[in-house]
């Protein structure tokens, strides 16, 4: 059974994704369009809204622009990924570039240190990552295996040079629809990440992990 449908204020942009930490803080990532009304700026940004009494309230902070170069597009990954001693992991990225990083909060987000340098990413079939307009983290899944490993399942751009399979097919063309998913691996939870490889098919492109 499921109560009455509350309205909820505080949530702005597009996209939300859920995630609940083992203490109960509630995180909704998401981006904002440039022509939405709550963007006074005009221009494509994203945020991370928190909140601890069961999405009753939110607060939210801006990913970006401290650090980041003016007018960019500093993206995250889907979700949160919370570490067995508590310690929250939150990738961002600049939009269109190679440029990730790995944010960690060890107050249940209320706060993120963002002092870390670039994450290290693998190549593809022997090329440097190159996804044209996505980010590394950008509507990305990462997933905790109960080894330690991080997974990461990446949107591959397809306009970008890691978008052809080479298998001999003919590669889609359209719209955002016909994009896929890459696959890499962490084992420093989250500073360098392995080398790419192919993960689904075309079309294939908002993973969830269970």
């Amino acid at each position: 059974t499921w109560s009455k449908r509350p309205r909820v204020t505080g949530l702005i942009g597009r996209e939300q994704w859920l995630t609940c930490t083992s203490k109960g803080a509630l995180f909704a990532t998401c981006h904002i369009l440039s022509y939405d009304v709550n963007n006074p700026d005009r221009y494509i940004h994203s945020y991370v809204h928190r909140s601890t009494d069961s999405g009753a309230t939110w607060e939210r902070t801006r990913i970006g622009p401290d650090g980041f170069p003016p007018r960019v597009w500093a993206t995250t990954s889907r979700n949160i990924v919370e570490l067995p001693d508590g310690t929250l992991l939150l990738g961002v990225a600049i939009y269109g570039t190679d440029v990730a990083y790995m944010w960690t909060s060890r107050d249940d987000g209320a706060t993120w240190d963002k002092s870390a340098p670039p994450v290290k990413i693998g190549i593809y079939r022997g090329q440097p990552y190159k996804n044209r307009t996505h980010g590394f983290f950008d509507e990305d899944f990462i997933f905790r295996t109960r080894s330690g490993k991080l997974l990461e399942f990446i949107r591959a751009d397809r306009i970008s040079a890691i978008y052809p399979m080479k298998d001999g097919r003919t590669v889609p063309t359209g719209s955002d629809h016909v994009e896929r998913m890459l696959r890499c691996e962490s084992t420093d939870n989250g500073r360098t990440w392995g080398e790419l490889r192919d993960h689904g098919d075309y079309g294939m492109m908002y993973p969830r992990i269970i």
